[in-house]
């Protein structure tokens, strides 16, 4: 579940930016593959319960209530709790949506 806390600039009639952290909580995980299961010993625990992480977006207000907004999570807690693998949450969203 992600929890975030965003600020919004309007920068045009209609265009806005915005940014700020998101505390991230894992709710559940599971991994299921017969072959690899056995041979790797691939195992759940050691995922991170929690994640934070600095959201950038920029988004447009359509007319009638319709809006579009593209943002980046660039997480910033590793994935794995006992790894030294440099792995984190990030990624992209694009979202669609309307407001009544």
């Amino acid at each position: 579940m992600d929890l975030p806390i965003l600020f919004r600039i309007y920068a045009t009639d209609g265009v806005n930016l915005f940014f700020g952290p998101q505390a991230s909580v894992l709710l559940g995980s599971s991994f299921e593959a017969d072959a690899l299961e056995n041979t790797y010993g691939w195992d759940t625990d050691n995922i991170s319960d929690f994640d934070a992480a600095v959201v950038v977006g920029v988004g447009y207000n359509l007319p009638k209530g319709f809006n579009l907004q593209a943002s980046y999570n660039f997480g910033i807690n590793p994935v794995f709790k006992d790894s030294e693998a440099s792995v984190y949450n990030r990624g992209f969203k694009l979202s669609a949506g309307i407001s009544f």
